[in-house]
């Protein structure tokens, strides 16, 4: 056969060169927000982000600055603990470039957020790439999830909780390193990941990554036929590692949510989760609403297509 009249197969970019294109993205998306034009430039809306999130932050950043642990907030009511409150993500070392900036300026927390996402988008592709092999399906795979409603809706203005979901991809790609490798230094590594979960400050995601974690890392050592003795100590040193890694913040958050009139609701009172109507918003964005269920008409259709 005549290999002249065959067109070449195209080459897919780098890992390296995929993993910066899905960083960047975000920010494509939300040019507006880092407009260099005044007039063209918006801001996240108002609310939790402005009211609660960055005037944390803004504290946190002027101790650490000024070289104190910000153990203690003076200012809300009469005090509260700020070490020990996950909102403020006192230990959270991502967020410690803040202290470069004598006054916190709001557009640097924004800038966090959309940094967030395209983090979110290089973990998913990180770990759908080697799940699969296939680097396509991955780079779209990291993409509906960087820039899914779930993400981009009231997780991006929650950004303790944005922050805390992006280590859950993290962590499940260096589980299937270390469980296709056999090599208990990567669970060492899923442990770095699933402590800076807890540091990012949602307490409920980190419990949704775990239930997920602990549920991925069995079924895919039934899949991998791996022994089981290589299973037990790998779930020990993920489970224990970052029970103990991660123990700076959450026994002190512990202490303090105990403390709360929170922890006296019942179930009725705090189970305020999707209506079954709203799962329509699966298949369809909501008007004039969030949409943290949607992902897009192409994923769904390969969802479609692969049933």
């Amino acid at each position: 056969m005549n290999s002249g009249n065959i067109d070449p197969l195209p080459v897919m970019p780098s890992r390296r060169v995929l993993c910066l294109l899905l960083l960047l993205l975000p920010f494509l998306l939300f040019w507006r927000v880092w407009a260099p034009a005044p007039e063209q430039r918006l801001v996240f809306a108002y609310g939790d982000f402005v009211e609660q999130n960055y005037l944390a932050r803004r504290y946190v950043a002027q101790e650490l600055r000024s070289g104190r642990v910000p153990l203690w907030d003076p200012y809300t009511f009469g005090g509260q603990p700020a070490a020990a409150s996950s909102l403020f993500q006192v230990f959270y070392p991502v967020a410690a470039w803040q202290v470069l900036f004598p006054e916190l300026p709001l557009l640097a927390l924004e800038l966090e957020a959309i940094f967030h996402l395209g983090l979110a988008g290089v973990f998913t592709f990180l770990f759908l790439q080697r799940l699969t092999g296939h680097t396509g399906a991955a780079f779209l795979g990291g993409l509906v999830f960087s820039w899914s409603g779930l993400l981009t809706s009231w997780p991006a203005l929650q950004l303790f909780v944005l922050e805390t979901m992006v280590w859950m991809p993290a962590g499940l790609w260096l589980l299937e390193e270390g469980l296709q490798r056999r090599a208990l230094g990567w669970m060492a590594l899923a442990v770095v990941a699933y402590a800076l979960s807890i540091y990012a400050g949602h307490a409920q995601m980190v419990l949704y990554s775990a239930y997920l974690s602990g549920a991925y890392l069995i079924w895919r050592s039934w899949r991998l036929r791996l022994p089981w003795h290589f299973v037990v100590r790998a779930g020990l040193i993920v489970a224990l590692g970052t029970l103990g890694l991660g123990a700076l913040q959450w026994l002190p958050s512990v202490e303090q949510a105990l403390g709360s009139q929170r922890a006296a609701w019942t179930y009725a009172e705090l189970a305020n989760g999707f209506r079954p109507e709203e799962l329509l918003g699966i298949l369809r964005p909501r008007d004039a609403a969030w949409s943290p269920l949607y992902v897009g008409v192409v994923p769904l259709g390969l969802v479609i297509a692969g049933i």
